[in-house]
């Protein structure tokens, strides 16, 4: 069978999206909404987001897109945040991250929602974070700049269609200089409605200090009215937003994300109050942890989700490294082998107690050399035999995700659907084709490789 996801599944949210709230967390507008604008005045800025979108996809990005948007935002930063902003998936790909069905309905609003995302523009008045720079900056851009999808009749989406999208270059650059903030994506699949997701990953932004993410805050106060309008509700009067958001705030509550919801005031000028559930966030995301890490060879957006999980702990495996590394141990891969301690404290017991001796000791550093040559022997077993279990469509699914991570842009998106059509066929080993990839990368000859490939195609 097909590898089972993560039982606890984060990852990350880029903080500008998700705090200005530029999905309106409706599940469904007129169709002849075609644009909005909001102003507010943030810490003696006035900031001000104009949204325009058409009518032909349905109005401006509504409901579903939140969780299209997200999912593309993970499954960029889970591809290493390529610096041309270029990314390639199938649509089932897609949807599986969104957490939602892979139906021939859901492809159709798959379909509907890229394009949505495409052809809406925003406009950000002093309201997007440079963080580098630490100063807020006007910018123009559309959430998916580009976009090229691969069809049987060459306009709807199924299971093998190969999508690329290229990012917008603001985006890019705040993803890549790690303005982020984790997002528990398992906690918002469980959520049932689009509108409770959407205000989920709104109010878990707002929390977040956006001059210094590492700080969070307990309890939340909103205007009503401002609220909305980040929310971009197209209701009038106050009772009918209380109305619409009720829903969502029993949800959230009920699945204990929230502790409470609370209303002062009268009329226009209420104040919501949000209580958020003690534990909600995990270990703070430290720099100064993150680059113990990242010193190591472990990639940003990895380290940063490991001292999310682990928080100090990391500051420990890595000392315990240092020891062993004292003894005479030379891991093939430091990165992977700190990881490795990490995640598996009690692994290496033995040999730790062997390295605190006075004198390196020869027959623990040989034990550790078996153990973690026997571990990536044993690992490429196990992948084997996964692949192995997969359905033929499974297989294919895996090879155009694994490659596009490997080898990123060097295909077209037809060539990822003409090789994930031969994997299926079993024209073609995929495992084997992955392990040649990864060779290629290492020995860098990834011309000849992707030659190769055009080769086997046409």
């Amino acid at each position: 069978m097909a590898k089972k996801e993560p039982i606890h599944l984060r990852r990350f949210d880029e903080l500008n999206l998700a705090r200005l709230g530029l999905i309106s967390v409706q599940r469904n507008i007129p169709e002849t909404l075609t644009r909005w604008e909001v102003e507010h005045e943030t810490d003696g800025r006035v900031v001000r987001v104009v949204c325009a979108g058409t009518t032909e996809y349905g109005g401006v990005p509504h409901g579903i897109d939140n969780d299209i948007s997200a999912a593309i935002i993970n499954l960029f930063i889970e591809s290493g945040s390529p610096e041309d902003g270029a990314l390639t998936f199938t649509t089932y790909q897609l949807l599986r991250a969104a957490g939602l069905s892979t139906s021939v309905r859901y492809y159709n609003l798959a379909r509907e929602s890229l394009l949505r995302l495409y052809s809406s523009s925003y406009l950000i008045t002093e309201g997007w974070r440079d963080h580098p720079k630490r100063r807020w900056v006007t910018v123009g851009f559309r959430y998916v700049e580009k976009i090229e999808f691969t069809s049987a009749d060459g306009d709807t989406l199924d299971g093998k269609s190969i999508i690329r999208v290229v990012l917008p270059k603001e985006l890019v650059h705040s993803i890549r200089a790690g303005y982020i903030k984790p997002l528990d994506l398992q906690f918002m699949r469980s959520l049932e409605q689009p509108t409770t997701r959407a205000l989920f990953r709104l109010l878990d932004a707002q929390r977040v200090d956006p001059e210094d993410p590492s700080r969070t805050v307990q309890v939340l106060q909103v205007d009503l009215l401002e609220w909305a309008e980040m929310c971009k509700l197209v209701l009038p009067t106050a009772h009918r937003i209380r109305r619409a958001l009720e829903p969502a705030h029993e949800e959230l509550i009920a699945k204990g994300y929230l502790a409470s919801v609370s209303y002062s005031g009268r009329g226009k000028k209420q104040n919501i109050t949000y209580a958020f559930a003690q534990g909600v966030l995990s270990h703070p995301v430290t720099q100064e942890l993150v680059d113990v890490l990242m010193e190591h060879g472990v990639a940003e957006p990895r380290a940063r989700d490991l001292v999310r999980q682990y928080g100090d702990q990391v500051q420990d495996a890595a000392q315990r490294m240092e020891n062993l590394l004292k003894s005479g141990f030379k891991p093939r891969n430091r990165g992977g082998f700190l990881v490795d301690l990490l995640t598996n404290p009690n692994k290496y017991a033995l040999e730790e107690g062997n390295a605190t001796e006075a004198s390196p000791q020869v027959a623990g550093r040989l034990e550790l050399d078996r153990q973690v040559a026997g571990a990536e022997v044993s690992e490429q077993e196990r992948l084997r035999q996964e692949y192995d279990q997969m359905t033929p469509e499974q297989r294919g699914e895996h090879v155009v995700r694994t490659l596009n991570l490997l080898i990123r842009s060097a295909l077209k998106p037809l060539e990822y659907d003409l090789l994930q059509e031969a994997v299926v066929q079993g024209e073609v080993d995929g495992y084997q084709l992955i392990r040649e990839a990864s060779t290629a990368v290492i020995q860098k000859q990834l011309n000849g490789f992707v030659d190769a490939i055009r080769k086997l195609l046409y």
